[in-house]
């Protein structure tokens, strides 16, 4: 930080802070008026058409260095849509490549983002509502990057060197070997233990009069489970008002509705004879993370009415989901048509390298490998492949648990030495 600069930010200083202070920030009027600081160093971030964007930056910062602090080599992917093999939907890199030429041809700095792709694990993933409709990003955060998620060179990394040789001494490329995988095969799942009836093992249910998201209950990611008793008889549409963000609805422990978010898809039937149990089990798909929705609440925001009549009287059940070590896994049985499941298994490793868990035949849910959760899977891809890093692997027994929300078509999982993203 310079003296001109703490000058400005003499609070800022006196605390102790003497790293570089900079915005990041789109070149768009309303982003370089709304995003940047005075007398603070400004940068940019695109994929494309630098020259366009360095001239706005020019607009709000006529002197200084230019420079993109994030230059995208690709785009995140969201669940259902295409693999994004590039920032503008194709497979040909040419485009990034003529423009890391054009900005270094003027003399700027670039940051790449991504670089070295990464991993969504747990519940970490992020979402987007800008603009709308609500879509939640994959467990993979590898997108055409020049290292892949698993440390691969992909093509990118050469081609990048090759640009940036135009205009500076680069040494050598190091000898960078891709880390070893192993395609450890097909594993059978050998228990299962059902959510409903493990309930007591996972939570600690809290009694509402009126529903409230999970951050009520000092919960942050996850799933929470909704229960309440409707009267009958009855028939009418059933209105999760407010839902954030995938909610399964049962009646009397059958699956009638799946809900969500994505299509904006709020409404269920019920057609009961008598009084029923009410379950509604909301999944936290990921909390946006850009533009004004940023506070993002999970699991049912605005109630639930059934005929346009809010229902009261809710027993809770917040379900994070940190600790599974409290399951009761019995030996593996069939488990009935759409019923949320916990399947196990133990399987052995004589040498632990990077790996890739494919889940044919299952429909949506979580992994965990030894106590960690490695991330989301669904059927709609378009990644089809978590990512396993040797490191997460025990010499001798392994133990994988997946929780599935539909049903399973086979109770079997196949770790690849390849990925697949879609």
């Amino acid at each position: 930080m310079t003296k001109s600069t703490c000058a400005t930010l003499p609070t800022r200083c006196a605390r102790g802070i003497d790293s570089f202070l900079f915005t990041s920030d789109g070149p768009r009027d309303h982003c370089l008026q709304g995003g940047t600081l005075p007398d603070v160093f400004k940068t940019v971030n695109f994929a494309f058409q630098a020259g366009e964007a360095f001239a706005k930056l020019r607009e709000y910062q006529p002197e200084g260095p230019p420079m993109v602090m994030e230059f995208w080599s690709g785009w995140f992917d969201h669940w259902g849509e295409q693999h994004h093999l590039s920032e503008d939907g194709t497979d040909s890199i040419q485009a990034s490549l003529d423009t890391l030429d054009e900005i270094l041809a003027t003399g700027a700095s670039v940051n790449f983002y991504m670089f070295h792709g990464g991993t969504n694990f747990g519940f970490m993933n992020g979402a987007n509502l800008h603009p709308t409709p609500y879509q939640a990003d994959v467990t993979s955060y590898d997108y055409a990057c020049p290292i892949s998620e698993s440390g691969d060179l992909n093509p990118r990394y050469e081609a990048y060197r090759n640009v940036m040789k135009k205009y500076i001494d680069i040494p050598p490329a190091f000898d960078v070997r891709s880390p070893a995988k192993r395609a450890y095969g097909k594993i059978e799942m050998t228990e299962s233990v059902g959510l409903f009836e493990s309930l007591g093992a996972l939570s600690r249910s809290q009694a509402s009069v009126n529903l409230l998201p999970m951050e009520m209950f000092d919960q942050d990611y996850g799933f929470i489970l909704y229960r309440a008793k409707i009267s009958g008889p009855r028939m009418g549409i059933l209105h999760a008002r407010g839902l954030h963000d995938r909610a399964l609805v049962f009646i009397n422990g059958t699956l009638t509705d799946v809900l969500d978010r994505e299509s904006g898809n709020e409404y269920g039937a019920v057609d009961i004879a008598a009084d029923a149990v009410l379950d509604i089990l909301v999944e936290n798909m990921g909390r946006v993370n850009f533009g004004p929705a940023l506070l993002d609440r999970k699991g049912i925001t605005g109630g639930v009415t059934v005929n346009d009549q809010y229902q009261f009287g809710w027993e809770i059940f917040p379900l994070p989901l940190e600790d599974l070590s409290r399951l009761k896994f019995s030996p593996l049985r069939p488990a009935p048509q759409s019923r949320p499941t916990f399947y196990k298994s133990a399987f052995h490793v004589d040498e632990p390298a990077d790996t890739f868990l494919a889940l044919p035949g299952w429909t949506k849910g979580v992994v965990w490998l030894n106590g960690f959760n490695l991330g989301r899977y669904w059927e709609r891809g378009p990644q089809k492949t978590l990512y396993v890093p040797a490191p997460l692997l025990k010499r001798g027994r392994n133990e994988l648990v997946v929780f599935e929300l539909h049903r399973a078509q086979n109770a079997s999982v196949e770790f690849l030495d390849t990925p697949n993203l879609g």
